[in-house]
């Protein structure tokens, strides 16, 4: 495996290629070879996945319709350096993945209602553009008809708070520009509904899955 992969050197150069320089702070190695085979093997399994436009859900699969639709989730503390979350955003426009995002949270969250609370407010901004978008193209039949767009969460305390327009002790610490989706919600340009978790397809974006997790979403996000 080793001399297959790593013949020279190139393997492993292309790999810390992607890596930003802030990656390894000083004095901290770069990821052993373990971690570049497994980069690897990830990359050559899927290498054969392919967003599939124009497929239809099967029966195993959530159909959510053609309108606009918005996923958020977050992976609390998962970064072992710094201890930041991870948040991931899917948004399907019939049925499909039009816009998605996997991005290191700027803020170290102090529980996991925060980093989820945090994931929906970035992801919700997406969503706005979108919606502005289609209704610049005309295209009001891919929004709902009081033309706001549905975010889902997987956290029920996260859905109560940006629900709740009182402020509370626990709360005030989180940075204000994360209560936009409060702002959405009161306006009527954006509603937040619960999924559970086995269902979440943005969940693929935050943290490594078990095969059965990993291939549901797949399954859900119609990549064949």
């Amino acid at each position: 495996m080793c001399r297959r992969y790593f013949c020279e050197g190139e393997y492993r150069a292309c790999l810390f290629s992607f890596l930003p320089a802030p990656a390894s702070p000083p004095g901290r190695c770069r990821p052993d070879v373990t971690h570049d085979r497994q980069a690897l093997r990830y990359l050559s399994g899927t290498r054969h996945l392919k967003l599939a436009f124009g497929a239809k859900p099967s029966a195993h699969q959530i159909d959510f319709g053609y309108r606009l639709h918005g996923f958020s989730d977050a992976d609390y503390a998962g970064d072992c350096t710094d201890r930041k979350s991870v948040s991931g955003c899917i948004h399907l426009l019939n049925r499909w993945p039009v816009s998605w995002s996997s991005t290191k949270q700027r803020c170290v969250s102090t529980s996991t209602t925060e980093a989820e609370y945090i994931a929906l407010s970035d992801a919700s901004k997406q969503g706005q553009w979108l919606r502005t978008l289609l209704k610049e193209l005309q295209k009001f039949d891919f929004l709902e008809e009081n033309q706001a767009v549905p975010m889902h969460s997987d956290n029920q305390a996260c859905i109560a708070l940006s629900q709740d327009p009182i402020g509370h002790k626990r709360t005030k610490h989180i940075d204000v520009r994360y209560h936009y989706i409060r702002e959405l919600i009161t306006y009527k340009k954006a509603t937040v509904e619960y999924l559970k978790t086995a269902d979440m397809i943005a969940d693929i974006l935050t943290k490594p899955l078990p095969i059965v997790s990993f291939t549901k979403c797949i399954g859900n996000l119609l990549m064949v």
